[in-house]
């Protein structure tokens, strides 16, 4: 999984990833816990502001690549998560720890900012495939771009994915980069498969009534 690779690239490059070796992942349990103390910290209500929605507002501010200090807020509870996020980020740092979006996007800012680790890896994996690539979300998206891209990718990308079948956006998945792969990668071949083999056609029909309706899709 995208995870598992971004957690062993963050082990073997630690001290450029900026962490100390044995950092550890925090779960859903860890990750509460710390916004709740750092609630506490603010004097913030948990009953009047959920710890459990700011931990998810967090988690999705990470899937798009944004941390803290490039939050732009829409809202007053995003305000109050913006500043729990500052905070939660520096408590993480300071406990050697991540969770399980950091795997992520530290990986993408480690890319980003060193380019002799990211040549490493684009010489290691000249060969990149994404099965279910509507549900990749904006990081996972650029760390395939990263990892295929110059100075030393290959563009060698195979991506498998169908914008009609995507049902993770709760958990951060953007149907779109399927729609931004074509545009990314101009030169694709694109296979169409389009001969079902696990349902009826009674069932492809009603699917496709509903689906057609959708004006986001590609043709």
């Amino acid at each position: 999984t995208f995870h598992s690779i971004c957690a062993r690239v963050l082990r073997i490059d630690v001290d450029a990833a900026g962490y100390q070796r044995n950092w550890v992942i925090y779960d859903t349990a860890d990750q509460l816990a710390l916004v709740r103390a750092i609630m506490g910290e603010m004097n913030l209500d948990t009953k009047r502001y959920s710890p459990q929605a700011i931990r998810g507002r967090i988690s999705a501010w990470k899937n798009e690549m944004i941390t803290p200090e490039r939050v732009q807020t829409e809202s007053y509870f995003q305000e109050i998560a913006s500043r729990i996020y500052a905070r939660y980020q520096q408590v993480l740092l300071l406990n050697n720890a991540m969770d399980f979006d950091d795997l992520l996007m530290q990986t993408v800012l480690l890319f980003r900012r060193n380019q002799d680790v990211l040549t490493k890896y684009q010489n290691r994996w000249q060969y990149i495939l994404v099965d279910e690539f509507q549900d990749t979300n904006t990081a996972q998206y650029e760390l395939v771009q990263l990892l295929a891209g110059p100075p030393a990718g290959k563009r060698n990308v195979f991506a498998v994915g169908d914008e009609d079948q995507s049902i993770y956006r709760f958990r951060g998945a953007d149907y779109r980069n399927v729609q931004a792969f074509r545009k990314d990668y101009p030169d694709a071949r694109v296979i169409l498969l389009e001969q079902n083999y696990r349902s009826t056609q009674c069932i492809l029909d009603a699917a496709n009534a509903v689906i057609a309706k959708n004006r986001n899709r590609t043709p």
